[in-house]
């Protein structure tokens, strides 16, 4: 009899405590949907600032992957979000990649996770470091001591990518070119170029009014040590460089190097951009993976001696000099003997500097400083410009100028035609060469 209360005060205790933590997942469980809500809509809102609205899909049949939200600006579709979810031996991880609909990666971040804290967010600074577009998107390095997490993640990542590449319609790759030039650039090989076995080709990147806005440069090499690499592996990159040699931007046209080391230069390709291709060494670069930047500095090096504005107006010369005879003007700043094999005299590189008032958007005077290359006779053999404060957008248009100059005698340089647009500069400009013509 006695065994029987004791099995029935305990089978009430059961009832009364089941009861009471259903009624409390049936207050909760509602609760923690919406946290969990909340925290997927600010990061939705963290990916695409311009959202108006959101549209979720339950995804069936795929392992990790069980949402879609199509992000809505205006009640145009601009983007979407893929979540993952997975489960290690430390618990659930809810992961999101974001991309638009041309496949740029918007952002990357983990929504939820059971595992330890203070061990899986050691992996939110890589994530959100995520760019490009979403057929380059890896995984994070694994980091020791939290190899678990780090391996869920990478597995969420490569689903969501996976599924992501499904509904965008393929792989998108972004055009190299107009990531570094913009849209509606042409390209047209540079015929006079002499390729090496670095510098594969040089192309002249001209806008719709067949302006000059640049030149763009393949360099690849190889190198060995690469972890995992049986053999020499590849890089192959494309270097955008502006007319004045300033860098536009480098882009990665092969890359057989360890991927998840290799993209740690990305930001460093990023530093890059604005800055004079003569000191780029002054950028500072990215701990890791020194083996593959020792081959990219390689590869700059050798697009920046072809862009040494003596190389660009002589070609290839084996020295240069200063001209102790020479008598320096306020305009003409130097003259130097270039020379050839044998000590054989090509001709004369000039330096000519002035400024100019009246520049739109500009309250001081501006400076243009122009190396002008001469034969022995006199013909202009090139004109580049060492520096320009002038607006880039106007003083670029002179670029077919300089090319029409090539050939001609100074002495009638005037007779040339020239571009329209961005009168000042020009002016400034033939002022410069009627500098040099003087003393030529």
């Amino acid at each position: 009899m006695k065994v029987f209360k004791t099995a029935l005060v305990l089978t009430l205790i059961g009832i009364v405590c089941g009861v009471a933590i259903g009624f409390t997942n049936y207050i909760t469980e509602p609760i923690i949907e919406r946290n969990a809500q909340a925290r997927a809509r600010e990061a939705y809102i963290g990916f695409f600032s311009d959202l108006t609205a959101i549209e979720t899909e339950k995804v069936e049949g795929n392992t990790y992957v069980y949402e879609q939200v199509k992000i809505i600006k205006e009640d145009v579709l601009i983007g979407y979000v893929f979540k993952a979810k997975g489960t290690n031996p430390r618990g659930l991880i809810d992961l999101a990649v974001a991309v638009s609909l041309t496949g740029e990666v918007k952002g990357v971040k983990i929504l939820e996770s059971e595992n330890t804290v203070g061990f899986w967010d050691q992996y939110n600074n890589p994530l959100s470091e995520k760019t490009g577009t979403l057929a380059e998107l890896s995984g994070v390095d694994v980091i020791a001591g939290v190899t678990q997490s780090g391996d869920l993640i990478n597995t969420l990542i490569g689903a969501a990518k996976a599924f992501g590449i499904e509904i965008i319609g393929g792989e998108v790759v972004v055009d190299p070119y107009e990531n570094i030039f913009g849209a509606n650039m042409t390209a047209v090989v540079d015929e006079s170029f002499t390729a090496t076995d670095i510098l594969l080709k040089r192309e002249i990147i001209k806008n719709s009014r067949d302006v000059i806005q640049g030149f763009a440069y393949t360099a690849t090499g190889t190198v060995e040590g690469i972890p995992y690499h049986d053999g020499p592996a590849r890089v192959t990159l494309l270097v955008g460089v502006d007319p004045a040699g300033k860098i536009l931007g480098v882009e990665t046209f092969v890359n057989e190097h360890t991927e998840s080391f290799y993209n740690k230069h990305l930001p460093y390709f990023t530093n890059l951009k604005g800055k004079d291709l003569a000191n780029y060494e002054d950028v500072d670069t990215i701990a890791g993976a020194t083996i593959s930047l020792g081959l990219i500095q390689d590869l700059l090096d050798a697009v920046k001696a072809v862009e040494n504005p003596y190389v660009k107006v002589f070609g290839g010369f084996i020295s240069k000099e200063a001209d102790s005879a020479f008598t320096v003007t306020e305009t003409v700043t130097a003259k130097e003997i270039i020379k050839g094999e044998g000590g054989v005299v090509l001709g004369y590189a000039y330096t000519a500097t002035g400024t100019a008032t009246g520049i739109p958007g500009h309250d001081n005077p501006e400076r243009v400083t122009l190396l002008v290359g001469v034969d022995k006779d006199g013909v202009i053999l090139g004109v580049y410009t060492l520096e320009s404060n002038h607006t880039p957008g106007f003083y670029w248009r002179h670029y077919p100028y300089f090319e029409s100059l090539v050939g001609v005698n100074i002495s009638t340089f005037d007779s040339v035609d020239t571009i329209a647009g961005a009168t000042i500069s020009l002016g400034l400009i033939q002022e410069l060469l009627n500098a040099v013509k003087a003393v030529v």
